[in-house]
């Protein structure tokens, strides 16, 4: 089984890459498509033909088996052109973070090289999802070289509760919730959607405040971010009701 990696820099990833072992698969949020984009040497889309298993021995001599899938591969979006035919290695998923592929259907694949086999490696950590789930995907990258598409900001905000004891929990997306958002030279008014998320491009690099229009019934905050050209940010909010004082 392999450690459930959060997304990071591919120079990090590239020393890390080691199928460690454990017992659970608790994968951290994949970052939005511009953040996986930057952090993932091999994405391409395609169709699984073959689904096989493959044994995998370790330094230990201890044998463990993983599934290897089979890609018709129809669109490359980053990573070596040459393959009309990819082969990615995944768990059997559960405890061990592999994706359940399917048989002859089409997937947007995510993908890091797999030093134990010489091939690559996917999992539910990574972005990894049917094709036809993967609309916020291919607009990113139908958008990425076109300088009008410019610098962009991705949000998303929970909302938290907390009882006469200060214990939060979380309830979930915070929807129709308003940011501002001010740059050197203009101001921008967002809101979030169903999922509690807004995306916000088209932006010239430079420093922007971002700022959730919370009512007094959650404690204010704003996060600064510095924007390159062509590059994103990706922020989470958690609108959190302020502490209860202590009676005594």
């Amino acid at each position: 089984m392999r450690y459930p990696f959060a997304i990071a820099p591919f120079a990090i990833l590239a020393s890390l890459l080691v199928p460690l072992r454990v017992s659970a698969c608790d994968c951290p949020y994949g970052g939005a498509p511009c953040k996986a984009f930057a952090t993932t040497p091999v994405i391409f889309s395609g169709r699984v033909t073959k689904i096989s298993q493959i044994a995998i021995k370790l330094d230990s001599g201890d044998v463990y088996q993983e599934r290897i899938v089979t890609f018709d591969v129809r669109h490359r979006y980053r990573g070596p052109e040459n393959d009309a035919v990819t082969q990615v290695v995944t768990g059997f998923g559960g405890g061990d973070c592999g994706y359940d592929f399917r048989t002859g259907r089409d997937y947007l694949v995510y993908a890091f090289p797999d030093p134990p086999t010489g091939k690559l490696y996917t999992g539910i950590c990574q972005r990894t999802r049917p094709l036809s789930e993967a609309a916020d995907d291919l607009e990113y990258f139908s958008k990425k070289d076109d300088p009008d598409h410019g610098a962009g900001i991705e949000c998303w905000i929970e909302e938290l509760s907390r009882d006469k004891n200060n214990i939060t929990n979380m309830l979930g997306p915070l929807k129709q919730m308003t940011l501002t958002i001010r740059g050197t030279k203009k101001r921008w008014t967002v809101s979030t959607g169903e999922d509690g998320r807004f995306r916000l491009w088209g932006l010239a690099p430079g420093r922007y405040r971002v700022t959730p229009n919370f009512s007094p019934k959650f404690v204010s905050m704003s996060r600064t971010v510095d924007l390159k050209s062509g590059s994103c940010e990706e922020l989470g909010f958690l609108a959190t009701p302020p502490r209860h004082k202590s009676s005594r």
